[in-house]
């Protein structure tokens, strides 16, 4: 059996040998470019981001909303203490002055005393009842601003939603609202693919803060550190991970290339077939090893951004998850890719083994041939040779 055999045709084995490689690269090839597109456009393909984030309620820690039940009714309890106090006073006041016209004063200031009580109570429990009255105001308040401004994120000059996708930031707002449990995000608008710069969460959180309408600067938010380590990686490992796929895609589509035009030579011109055999071996392992890279840095470091802000993001506003659509393109990609890679290298191999089988055919024939030209024949007898003109 040949791997891309000399002449064509050839058996099963060499069949699969041909075309096997060509359907690998090809779906490699294919998953790929879809995950590389993501992004490319608002709403385009944005199930496939590398991670994304709700903001909507980012900045939270900012808004210290006040208890105005627990303010107003320690505000009663003095108000109450002070009524009873005040009656204290005037009972005794009046006990002193009955006593002096004839007793009776004790009688007179206990009475006093039980009135003043009285007020002071009722005046206690209806300032509490209006402080809990307030109180349900100041939330519904709350309410209603939630429902009108959209969100917190909204009001500090910032989007609810951003997604980092290969090569890529995009950002957004929720639809129809953030609070609903149906949601989706809606991008309004995405940065220019393989622009790292663009890429940076922290600076374009930034920028946005600074000319918000409170002048907030990131900082602000007193994130921990571990958040914005998580948001530091974006722009130093996944925008660098972004090229290692520009290549990776770049190379697959070659190899794929080299592979049909090696099955084609396979047919005709089939001196040239071992360099494209070779440069189709060579551009898929290249595009092997860039995915390689690609995948794992993706998914080790979208992973960590992941965990780092969901594990303290709760007490800041923000939320944050990844995509199985996209690690599914991925990782199938390098699958094939790798078994592309596996069925070209054995194709390599059993060519090259079948061209030592030539010539080492050619080599015994030739060693049949005498020094005058003539083919060396067994005899019938046994061992021993006739000469016969070639």
């Amino acid at each position: 059996m040949r791997g891309m055999s000399t002449g064509g045709g050839g058996s099963v084995v060499d069949m699969i040998l041909k075309l096997a490689p060509i359907a690998c690269a090809f779906f490699a090839f294919l998953f790929m470019a879809i995950a590389l597109s993501s992004g490319i456009k608002p709403n385009y393909l944005e199930g496939l981001s590398i991670v994304n984030f709700n903001m909507s309620t980012l900045g939270k820690n900012l808004i210290k909303v006040p208890d105005v039940s627990d303010a107003a009714k320690d505000g009663c309890n003095k108000a109450g203490n002070v009524v009873n106090d005040v009656t204290d006073k005037i009972g005794d006041g009046i006990g002193g002055i009955t006593n002096v016209f004839g007793g009776g004063g004790d009688k007179v200031s206990d009475a006093v005393d039980k009135a003043g009580d009285k007020v002071g109570g009722a005046a206690q429990d209806a300032c509490n009842k209006g402080a809990e009255i307030a109180d349900q105001a100041v939330q519904l308040t709350k309410d209603v601003i939630d429902k009108v401004m959209g969100s917190i994120a909204k009001a500090i000059g910032i989007k609810e939603y951003y997604s980092v996708h290969i090569g890529a930031l995009c950002e957004g707002e929720y639809d129809p609202l953030f609070s609903d449990k149906d949601a989706k995000p809606n991008v309004q608008k995405c940065s220019r693919k393989f622009n790292t710069e663009k890429t940076d969460l922290s600076k374009k959180l930034d920028e946005e803060l600074q000319v918000g309408p409170f002048k907030f600067k990131l900082s602000d938010l007193d994130l921990v550190e571990a958040i914005q380590n998580a948001f530091d990686l974006i722009p130093r490992a996944l925008a660098a991970m972004a090229f290692f796929f520009l290549f990776a895609i770049l190379a697959l589509v070659t190899g794929l290339v080299l592979s049909v035009l090696a099955a084609v030579f396979d047919y005709k011109l089939q001196k040239m077939k071992n360099f494209a055999l070779l440069g189709s071996m060579g551009f898929m392992g290249f595009g092997w090893f860039t995915s390689f890279i690609g995948v794992i840095g993706v998914t080790v470091v979208a992973e960590k951004v992941k965990k780092a802000v969901n594990e303290h993001g709760d007490k800041f506003g923000m939320s944050a998850s990844t995509s199985p659509g996209l690690y599914f393109l991925l990782w199938a990609s390098l699958l094939f890719s790798t078994v592309a890679f596996a069925l070209l290298c054995l194709a390599w191999w059993r060519n090259r083994n079948s061209s030592g089988m030539v010539a080492e055919k050619n080599e015994s024939e030739s060693s049949m041939e005498d020094s005058h030209g003539f083919a060396r024949m067994p005899t019938s007898g046994g061992q021993q040779f006739r000469e016969e003109p070639l």
